[in-house]
């Protein structure tokens, strides 16, 4: 259930009371190439080369000899049309192509563990797959897939591959919700051990829909009722490749769950922006799909629900606690520049989008802009905890402030450079902090859409 590629160094450590349990090993292994104990199995890198170039070359003369096959059996096919053979003929000839089926599937499996990108091997085991209605082997094909992920956690092939099954099972078994939850609970796991997992995360988005309004949680379903009838598409047509047509009244609820579901998981993991991306892109969605729901209302002379505007409210609320509880200390691996900001770059999209969404109402953006003021201050008159937090902080804050004035209307910039006045000179704190990059911040702060007394 877990692979890895070691360094020979190792192997004499790893191999320490490993005797015991080897002489009740059926397979003899080179303790200098392989070590395997408690289904965990571990590589030597000096040996990938020539294991990968003998698993390639014995897959694909397996795959040479199973079109061989298929195309003999299309052509037996052809001709028991037009003449009588045997019953037995016919099994012999599916016997010796399931044969080679499993032969295939055997050194595909050698070369994924070794090449986990390696499309051909993918698609044959697919091709192998759709012949048969067999449940016991697509689980063993999520346990491959798995395994490929244990030591390549960000392969785009095998994630894609999970998708597949996924599918796999719902349209032939439809004995999906069990999965589903193990499905996220693999995904955790991964992105545990993975940082920055943008393929899981997304995998684990495209999984939304398939799940079924009972495994939507209270918070989640005080949300739902009748007004939201219509589809909310979770992520774009190449992720999204099944129609839910009416049966979607539910689906507002599941990404509900999903923003809620996830929460506890990004506050511990404050600097993984792949987390906080994900819940952008659900967010964004929901956002679009207000903006048709709220135009239908106009239309029928409904009342437009109000439910989108307390769930980004809620967000927003939210960051701001982070920001507050951390101060700072997400920018502890300072090189990392765009891993440092994960909870301000956040921030920068609900305020960007809830600017856009409100520009017809100025009452809103207004009041919205002087609660950010207050942040921006507020984060700015840190005292310093000898840490250098509130330095860090700081130029969070300014970054912030100047990425405002770029988004909100022109009719509320003169209001915010008044107030730009009480704030400490930005200049000054930003070239404290990032030093290397002032001409940039001189450029940003004499810039045409900032007063040149500024």
């Amino acid at each position: 259930d877990e692979l890895g590629f070691v360094h020979p160094s190792q192997f004499e450590q790893l191999n320490k009371g490993i005797n015991e349990f080897s002489a009740n090993f059926s397979i003899q292994l080179d303790e200098n190439v392989f070590w395997f104990k408690d289904h965990k199995l571990a590589i030597s890198v000096l040996a990938l080369r020539p294991l990968y170039e003998a698993a390639k070359e014995a897959f694909m003369e397996a795959r040479r000899t199973y079109d061989v096959a298929i195309n003999l059996k299309g052509k037996f096919h052809e001709a028991a049309k037009c003449i009588s053979l045997e019953p037995e003929n016919n099994s012999t000839t599916d016997s010796d192509v399931h044969l080679l089926e499993g032969k295939m599937m055997r050194h595909s499996k050698a070369l994924l563990l070794l090449s986990c990108d390696f499309a051909t091997a993918w698609n044959s085991r697919k091709q192998i797959l759709l012949g048969r209605q067999n449940f016991s082997l697509i689980i063993e094909e999520f346990n491959l897939s798995a395994l490929v992920l244990s030591y390549s956690p960000k392969s785009e092939q095998a994630w894609n591959h999970r998708r597949w099954l996924v599918k796999l099972v719902g349209e032939r078994f439809q004995n999906l919700q069990d999965m589903l939850q193990k499905e996220s609970e693999l995904v955790e796991r991964i992105c545990e051990k993975s940082k920055m997992n943008y393929r899981a995360w997304c995998y684990r988005g495209w999984l939304v829909p398939y799940k079924k309004k009972e495994q939507c949680s209270s918070y989640s379903k005080a949300y739902c009722n009748a007004s939201f009838s219509w589809v909310l598409p979770m992520f774009d047509s190449i992720y999204m490749e099944i129609a839910f047509g009416s049966k979607s009244v539910h689906l507002f609820a599941k990404v509900l769950n999903e923003l809620d579901h996830t929460r506890k998981w990004a506050e511990l993991h404050v600097a993984d922006n792949s987390c906080f991306h994900y819940r952008r892109i659900l967010l964004l969605r929901l956002m679009m799909e207000d903006k048709v729901h709220q135009k239908k209302c106009s239309v029928d002379g409904a009342y437009g629900n109000s439910d989108f505007h307390s769930t980004w409210k809620a967000e927003l609320d939210w960051n701001m606690m982070l920001i507050n509880l951390y101060s700072g200390r997400e920018n502890v691996q300072v090189w990392f520049l765009w891993w440092s900001q994960a909870l301000w770059v956040h921030r920068r999209f609900l305020t960007c989008q809830w600017i856009t969404h409100c520009g017809n109402q100025s009452n809103k953006v207004h009041a919205f802009l002087k609660d950010e003021l207050q942040l921006v201050h507020a984060c700015l008159n840190i005292s310093d905890s000898g840490f250098g937090d509130h330095r860090a902080q700081g130029a969070h804050a300014a970054s912030y402030f100047l990425y405002i004035f770029k988004s909100v209307p022109r009719s509320e910039q003169a209001d915010l450079q008044e107030k730009l006045g009480k704030l400490p000179d930005l200049s000054v704190l930003l070239n404290e902090v990032w030093p290397e990059r002032s001409e940039l911040w001189k450029d940003l702060l004499l810039s045409k859409f900032i007063a040149a007394d500024v």
